[in-house]
């Protein structure tokens, strides 16, 4: 079958590997869910898509017999691939935002996950596919009418815009591309995200406001989770939508609205785990309270630090920061408990530092480490700003070590820690803000800018204007992120560095135990009912919508 009004052949292309998902998380393919097997569950959902002339799966090398077997479907084509699927490198810029179709380091996408490979393109072609729909093997909850709007949509527009997505949350709809595209992408080594980003050498228009963009219902654009059964999180979550029933009727919408049951009645471990592992100074902008000598919480322990990451275990896609308000370069132990929480399963690991300690071997066995990200808060792009708002020299030995580390990154094949530019927009550094930002997107390939935080008015404000929107909403780290302080306590939030507010103390008892607790979820229950008032930094909070 071709597209009626085209005579164009679109057919699904669906990776799919038996040992690991595209994440690198344990695969869950041939799991029950709710009655049928993941696999199973969405290629059934894309043999209700009208626009599809073919449905292939492309899979690993000895798993085609196990796959058919699974899939029970014989007008599936699987198609063995002479080697095994890869990781893309995108997914270690993706980690941090696996709930949005972009989102990461320099805007990462979802389209960037799945690691099409010039095999699948050259298979893809013999069979005289001209447009490729790309549906993740995970996602069971696919909506087929979206998806052939999708496709009409592309082949509306397939003449200018080769490339077709939507907004929608990961694992409601796929995108289309034409073969001829990722033809070309695959001999530059480009991939789809890098059409997307914002490049300072080549500016253009954002997509989302290009016939690219298949517009869809804002809610589910900004439904906040991933609808991909590709991690525990995820899979026990879907679990529990289609508890009694099979939901292969649902279009997105209906599938949205289900979520938001769930997830209001429902509170797994934390996504993102923040644990401050010493007090010692780390040189943040003036005023800030990193290293302030009245914490005086000392280092925390390894023993110590192995029982939170062991407390995670559970799930497979807990993103762990080294910082809180001290210097993690600065710990004795700090390679130790990088491998111990590797060893625990955390998915994904970044450090933020000052950056003055990023040199010589520290350096070299960072590199060679799993960690996926290294933050440095430089706050300036010149010697001079850098002294007035850190207060100190520094600069230049900061940019010469990030730079050296960035090389060797490139040196050993592009693996290894991403450093990552920070810089806290304020009235002073206003004026260097652009071409920080650009500097180091073509140094290092990512940059972050992020608004300045008075900490609940707990410090001098000296942010440009208050970022807040008009409507205040509940805060999303209340029900998906822990900042656990160097002595234990579980402070209420990043905005509680003295640990006033702490909520309990992974020490004594679970991170599940505590995140469970009365204390939180009457705070999260105040909010939901619009009661921002309960605490006192909640109430003085201007950084609640990040």
């Amino acid at each position: 079958m071709t597209n009626s009004s085209t005579g164009k052949k679109t057919a699904a292309l669906v990776t799919a590997d038996l040992s690991r998902s595209g994440l690198g998380t344990r695969s869950r393919l041939a799991d029950d869910l709710a009655g049928t097997a993941v696999l199973k569950r969405t290629l059934s959902r894309l043999g209700q898509v009208k626009g599809l002339a073919e449905r292939i799966v492309f899979c690993p090398p000895g798993q085609k017999e196990s796959l058919q077997t699974i899939i029970e479907d014989p007008q599936v084509l699987v198609q063995e691939l002479s080697s095994p699927l890869p990781i893309s490198p995108a997914v270690q810029r993706r980690k941090w935002a696996l709930a949005t179709w972009r989102g990461g380091l320099h805007e990462a996408t979802l389209f960037d996950e799945p690691a099409i490979t010039e095999e699948m393109v050259a298979l893809a072609r013999e069979r005289d596919i001209y447009t490729a729909v790309v549906v993740p093997a995970e996602a069971v909850l696919a909506d087929p009418e979206l998806i052939d709007g999708l496709v009409e949509h592309h082949h509306q527009h397939d003449s200018l815009m080769r490339f077709t997505f939507t907004q929608a949350a990961p694992g409601l709809c796929g995108w289309a591309y034409r073969l001829d595209l990722y033809h070309e992408l695959r001999l530059t080594g480009q991939r789809i995200g890098d059409l997307m980003n914002y490049d300072p050498d080549h500016t253009q228009g954002d997509q989302i406001n290009q016939d690219s963009n298949y517009k869809v219902e804002q809610e589910i654009c900004f439904s906040p989770f991933r609808y991909l059964a590709d991690t525990q999180r995820s899979f026990e979550l879907m679990e529990k939508v289609l508890q009694g029933t099979n939901g292969s009727r649902w279009n997105a919408v209906q599938t949205v609205q289900k979520m938001a049951e769930v997830l209001r009645e429902t509170e797994l471990l934390p996504r993102e785990l923040e644990v401050e592992i010493n007090t010692e100074r780390s040189v943040r902008l003036r005023g800030y309270p990193h290293g302030r000598a009245d914490l005086g919480r000392g280092a925390m322990s390894l023993e110590q630090f192995a029982k939170i990451v062991n407390d995670c275990r559970e799930y497979d896609d807990i993103c762990l920061t080294l910082g809180g308000f001290g210097e993690p370069l600065a710990h004795p132990h700090l390679l130790a408990m990088i491998e111990t929480a590797k060893q625990a399963g955390i998915f994904g690991i970044n450090i933020e530092t000052d950056g003055r300690l990023l040199k010589g071997e520290l350096a070299g066995a960072l590199l060679k480490s799993p960690v996926d990200t290294i933050s440095v808060y430089l706050d300036a792009n010149s010697s001079e700003l850098y002294r007035q708002v850190k207060g100190e020299d520094g600069f230049e030995a900061v940019v010469k070590q990030m730079e050296e580390f960035a090389e060797q990154r490139k040196i050993q094949g592009d693996t290894g820690p991403i450093i990552v530019a920070h810089l806290v927009k304020t009235r002073q550094n206003l004026g260097e803000m652009e071409e920080f930002y650009d500097r180091w997107i073509r140094r290092c390939g990512c940059a972050v800018i992020t608004g300045y935080n008075d900490f609940a008015g707990q410090i001098e404000d000296r942010s440009i204007m208050n970022m807040a929107p008009p409507r205040r909403f509940p805060c999303k780290r209340l029900s998906n992120g822990m900042m656990i302080l160097a002595d234990g306590r579980v402070s209420l939030c990043s905005q509680d560095f003295t640990g006033k507010h702490a909520v309990g103390n992974v020490f004594i008892r679970s991170i599940k135990e505590i995140w469970k607790a009365a204390a939180l979820e009457r705070l999260r229950q105040a909010q939901r009912e619009g009661n921002f008032g309960v605490n006192p930094l909640c109430a003085r909070c201007k950084d609640w919508f990040r």
